[in-house]
C-alpha cells in the first residue's frame, strides 16, 4: 500500500496512541504546510495548511497563526508577495494569517489555505505555521512546520544586442526586487546596452566613467558588471522573472555596507 506523506504522519501518530497509555490522554496536534507542485517567480499560488489532532482527546479553542515571507525594509515591513485569496476563517496580521480553527475532535482534521505570489529573492523564502489549543496536549513539539518555496525561474537566452532599462533602490540587507518596488519612491533608473561581444555601452556621460561586461551561465541567469579605471565596482546577478526581465541583487565590491536590488528588463535591439 502506497501513502502520500500526510496520510503515512497520521498512521505513525495513531499508532504511537494506540500503545500508549494515560500519560497520553490529551488532544495532540499535528501541522503540515503544502506548497504548490510547482511554481513560478511571481505566479500566484496556493499553499495549503493541514491541522490533524492525532490525541485522543478533543482540542478547543485552536488557532492557526502563518508566519509569511517579510521584507528588510525600513521602516515599515511588509509580506514578501502579493497576497490573494484565503481561507475565510483567515486574517491577515502585519506578516502573518491569523485564523480560527475552533474546535478539532480526536481522529479529526481542519485545514486552511491562502494565495501568494512570491518573487525572485536573494536567499530562502519560508512559512511557517504554528498550531495552538487551550486545551492540554500530549506534546507541543509537533505544533509547527515550515517549509521553503520551491520557485521557478523564466529563461532567455541571449544572442544579439539588448537595450536594457535597470531600475533599482539601495539599502541594506535588502535581498529582493520587490522591495523596492513597495517603496517606489526610493527607485531609480538608468539605461545601458548588452553589445553581441559581451561588452557593455553606456548613454553619455557615463560613456567616459564606466565600461563594462555582461555574460549568461544559464537561460535564466544574466550576469553583469560596471567597471572603472579597471576597478570592478559593481556586480549584477540576476534570474529570469518573465516579461524579458531579470532580478536580482547588486553588490559592491568597494562599500560592502550596501546592496541594490536590480530589475533589467531587456528589448532586442539587433544583431
Amino acid at each position: 500500500v502506497i501513502m502520500n506523506t500526510r496520510t503515512t504522519k497520521i498512521v505513525v501518530f495513531a499508532a504511537a496512541i494506540l500503545t500508549s497509555g494515560a500519560a497520553w490522554a490529551h488532544s495532540d496536534l499535528t501541522v503540515d504546510v503544502v506548497p504548490p507542485s510547482t511554481a513560478d517567480v511571481y505566479e500566484m499560488a496556493r499553499y495549503d495548511v493541514y491541522v490533524d489532532n492525532v490525541g485522543n482527546k478533543t482540542a478547543d479553542g485552536v488557532t492557526l497563526t502563518i508566519e509569511l515571507p517579510e521584507t528588510a525594509t525600513s521602516p515599515n515591513v511588509f509580506v514578501m508577495g502579493e497576497l490573494g485569496a484565503m481561507s475565510g476563517s483567515c486574517a491577515q496580521v502585519g506578516t502573518e494569517l491569523e485564523c480560527d480553527l475552533g474546535r478539532i475532535r480526536r481522529g479529526q482534521s481542519a485545514s486552511v489555505y491562502f494565495e501568494i505570489a512570491l518573487p525572485q529573492n536573494d536567499g530562502p523564502l519560508t512559512i511557517s505555521a504554528t498550531a495552538d489549543t487551550r486545551s492540554r496536549e500530549n506534546s507541543t513539539s509537533n505544533n509547527s512546520d515550515t517549509i521553503v518555496a520551491d520557485l521557478d525561474n523564466f529563461n532567455m537566452s541571449l544572442n544579439g544586442t539588448y537595450g536594457v532599462t535597470n531600475r533599482h533602490c539601495t539599502g541594506s540587507g535588502l535581498t529582493s526586487f520587490f522591495e523596492c518596488v513597495v517603496s517606489p519612491g526610493s527607485v531609480s533608473t538608468h539605461d545601458i546596452q548588452l553589445n553581441s561581444n559581451g561588452s557593455i555601452t553606456f548613454p553619455y556621460p557615463l560613456d567616459s566613467i564606466y565600461t563594462g561586461a555582461w555574460s549568461q551561465s544559464a537561460s535564466d541567469h544574466l550576469t553583469f558588471y560596471y567597471e572603472t579605471n579597471g576597478y570592478v565596482v559593481m556586480v549584477f546577478n540576476g534570474y529570469g522573472v518573465g516579461n524579458d526581465c531579470f532580478e536580482g541583487v547588486t553588490v559592491f565590491p568597494y562599500n560592502t555596507n550596501f546592496v541594490a536590488p536590480y530589475q533589467a528588463c531587456l528589448r532586442y535591439v539587433g544583431p
